[in-house]
Order: C-alpha cells, then sequence, then structure tokens
C-alpha cells in the first residue's frame, strides 16, 4: 500500500500531539510538586530522621506480637489468643518518593499568592471524649476515650481511627498537603485517610496524590488497630511530630492527640478484637484417600453457585456480593482457569472468617449445606481439621461459637460484616 502525503502529514500531526500532552503533563506535575516545596520549605528536621524526646518511653506499649510468615486458618478447637491476632491477612501501606527538583522559579509564576493564603493562623476543633464501649462477657479494661468531633466525617471513623481536624483562613492546596505528609507518611504502616472540604460541602472528600481542589477544613485519621495489632508508639510519635511540622510550615496551630490515650485505646482495642477474630474451616476429601479431578471440582462448584476469583479461590457471595465463605485448595497450588483443567486435589477446605461475615450462623449453615454437596458430587467425604469426619455435634458446637462471638462484636459496636468491621479485621 502506497503512503500518500496526507497520510504522512497526519501521521505527523498525531505523533507531535502526543509529544505536546507529555510535555504537558510532565510540566504540570512539577507544577505541583513545586507548590509543595514552596509551600513547606523551612528548616525543619525530617521527621523520619526526628529523635524522640527523652520522655516518650511513657507511651510504651510492649509489642510481642511478631510478623506472620502466612495467613492461617482457625478451626473448630482454635481459642483466640490476643498474641495471635496479627498473624493473618497482612497489608502493606504504599509509599511515595520524592521527585526531582525543579527551579523556585516556575511555582513563583504559577502561584504567586500562595503565601498571602497561608498567612493567617487557624484552630482545631476537638470535642469531648466519650469510653470505649464494653463487650456483652466483660468489660474492655482501659482509661482511654474516643476522640469525638462535632460532625459526621465519614468515611473516617473515630471508634477505629486517631481523629484530628484543623481549619485553614484560606483553602490549601490537596497537593502541597499530600506532598508535605507523603515526607514521613511511609514510616506508619497503619492505615492513614486524608480527608478535606470547604463550607457548604454535603461530604467529605477523600485526598490521595491525584486530587488537585483546595481545601479549607482538613481532618487526618490514622487507624488505631487491625490485624497486624495495634498502633504502635513510634507510628503515634511519627503521625503527632508529621501534624506538627505540617503545622508549623502552614503557619497553623494544630492541636495533638494525646498519645498516652491514644495507645491505651488501641491496645484495649486491639484486645477485644483479638479475642473475636476467628476463622472456622472444615474440608471435603476423597473418600478413599485419592484426588479430585480439577475440572469436574470446577463444575460441582459452579453448580453450588461458587465463583472463582482471581485469589484462586472459589467464593460464595450473598446478595449484596459479599462474601459468606470461600474455598481454597487443600494443596498449595491455586484455582486458576487456566491450569484448573491439568489440575487433581487431594480435598478442599471451606473456610469462614467470622469478623467479616454480617450473618455468621446463616453463612455456616450454607457453607455445611454446600460442603455435603461437593461431597456428594465428588464422592468425598466432610471432615474437620483433624481428617475426622464432622459430626451434627460438631458443627452444631462452630455455629453456637459463631454466633457468641457475633453477639460479643455487636455489643462492643462493631457490627460483624459492616465497614466498621472489614477495617479492624483487615
Amino acid at each position: 500500500m502506497v503512503i500518500t502525503e496526507l497520510q504522512w502529514a497526519l501521521m505527523g500531526a498525531g505523533g507531535v500531539a502526543i509529544v505536546a500532552v507529555w510535555g504537558y503533563n510532565v510540566w504540570q506535575d512539577r507544577q505541583h510538586r513545586k507548590v509543595a516545596e514552596r509551600l513547606f520549605k523551612g528548616e525543619q528536621s525530617d521527621v523520619l530522621l526526628h529523635t524522640a524526646p527523652p520522655d516518650a518511653n511513657e507511651f510504651d506499649v510492649p509489642d510481642t506480637r511478631s510478623a506472620p510468615d502466612s495467613a492461617s486458618v482457625k478451626t473448630a478447637e482454635f481459642v483466640p489468643d490476643a498474641d495471635q491476632r496479627n498473624q493473618r491477612n497482612q497489608r502493606l501501606e504504599p509509599t511515595l518518593s520524592r521527585s526531582e527538583d525543579v527551579p523556585e522559579t516556575e511555582t513563583e509564576e504559577a502561584l504567586p499568592q500562595i503565601t498571602d493564603e497561608l498567612s493567617a493562623a487557624c484552630t482545631v476543633e476537638v470535642a469531648s471524649d466519650e469510653p470505649l464501649p464494653p463487650t456483652s462477657s466483660e468489660p474492655i479494661a482501659t482509661t482511654s476515650h474516643l476522640v469525638v468531633i462535632d460532625n459526621d466525617v465519614s468515611p473516617a471513623d473515630p471508634f477505629a481511627d486517631c481523629v484530628v481536624r484543623f481549619s485553614a483562613p484560606e483553602p490549601v492546596p490537596a497537593a502541597a498537603v499530600w506532598a508535605a505528609q507523603s515526607a514521613w507518611r511511609s514510616g506508619i504502616a497503619k492505615p492513614l485517610l486524608w480527608l478535606g472540604c470547604n463550607p457548604g460541602d454535603a461530604v467529605w472528600h477523600e485526598v490521595n496524590e491525584t486530587t488537585t481542589e483546595r481545601y479549607r477544613e482538613w481532618v487526618a485519621a490514622l487507624q488505631i488497630a487491625d490485624r497486624r495489632g495495634a498502633l504502635s508508639d513510634s507510628e503515634i510519635n511519627l503521625f503527632c511530630a508529621g501534624l506538627e511540622q505540617m503545622g508549623g510550615r502552614l503557619g497553623i496551630s494544630i492541636t495533638l492527640p494525646d498519645r498516652a490515650d491514644t495507645l491505651q485505646r488501641a491496645a484495649s482495642l486491639d484486645a477485644f478484637c483479638a479475642g473475636v477474630d476467628v476463622e472456622f474451616g472444615i474440608s471435603v476429601v476423597e473418600a478413599t484417600g485419592g484426588s479430585f479431578a480439577g475440572t469436574k471440582l470446577r463444575g460441582v462448584c459452579e453448580a453450588a453457585g461458587l465463583v472463582l476469583g482471581v485469589d484462586g479461590c472459589f467464593h460464595s457471595l450473598n446478595d449484596n456480593g459479599a462474601e459468606e465463605f470461600r474455598i481454597t485448595n487443600i494443596g498449595s497450588e491455586r484455582f486458576v482457569a487456566d491450569n484448573i483443567k491439568s489440575l487433581a486435589t487431594h480435598g478442599v477446605t471451606l473456610t469462614i472468617d467470622v469478623p467479616r461475615v454480617a450473618d455468621g450462623a446463616a453463612a455456616f449453615t450454607r457453607l455445611i449445606n454446600t460442603a455435603q454437596q461437593l461431597a456428594r458430587g465428588l464422592g468425598g467425604v466432610v471432615v474437620d481439621t483433624q481428617r475426622v469426619p464432622l459430626a451434627d455435634a460438631m458443627a452444631a458446637g462452630i455455629r453456637g461459637k459463631i454466633v457468641e462471638l457475633q453477639q460479643q462484636m455487636k455489643a462492643a459496636d462493631i457490627p460483624p460484616g459492616s465497614t466498621r468491621a472489614f477495617k479492624l479485621f483487615s
């Protein structure tokens, strides 16, 4: 095919347009970075290298937990222990790196009024405290308090987060705040949420690295507990030091949380969560000790209404799309659409994650029914983790324990399967 001059011209114009868009994006990225440098330049020391004050040990909370190697499944005989809470489902927070410097004159030309907008001081709004609710069996031993603010700041949760709110006299660029916190954020393993809004806004807006808006009202919400354990002394110190440095560079006053109270509240909440953080699992194995063919297993699972996920597990979902239980391979190989045809397995395990299921008793009933359906379809038998056939009494005992654990969660204002439960048990 002969390419005409018109076609050559169109291809050349397209190439120029692509280069122009790329160049504009690079320029815009540098502008945002320089906004941060302009706003927060100073002689303060790097928070990541900040040395804790001599009396920092008064906030120490012993950390007896060790990082897990892999996820584990609790059996019907499992008795939860606070030291085992962080042995599942590790979640790693992303870190950000600084980009190369650009000439200061670029920022001066782009945003000449930034320093004027941040010249006045502002105050923080923190209202009265209230105690952490007890469980149905016995109170959580704690002298700590929840930070409660005067209006809804969803998705921040004053129950599960250390919430700090501050305001500025004029809107502050979200890119500047994000760049400032990224200098010390990587030193904190717990999730940290930033929210912003302006007078008249009906909702708080989540702020991330792509946010370009400006906000007068700000919220920093640091989660105090998850399956890795409670917020640590070093994390709360870094959080407070970072906020203090940010306030100084912005020229505003940020009232910091009481670190001792925050650590005590985190330890108490984590101890309660450890007591109800249980997974129950049963298995279906080949009756004669043989194996199941992958193609037959997939057919039976799909006939039972299960969905193969990208994580290599089959999932039972409720009407809202939330997981009720999952099915994993007893062997090390995951269930993947491309290789399940050639896969052979000695059995599967059906697992229910108690805190993350809204109606645990109903979900467990469906789990048992599904296990029996799989056993009939595959020629297998339903067993417990000791490979003993599952008796009705054992199944009833597991169901009763699930109900008991979920009642404790509800009494502690952590509804099973709720957003708060997913936050704490992740």
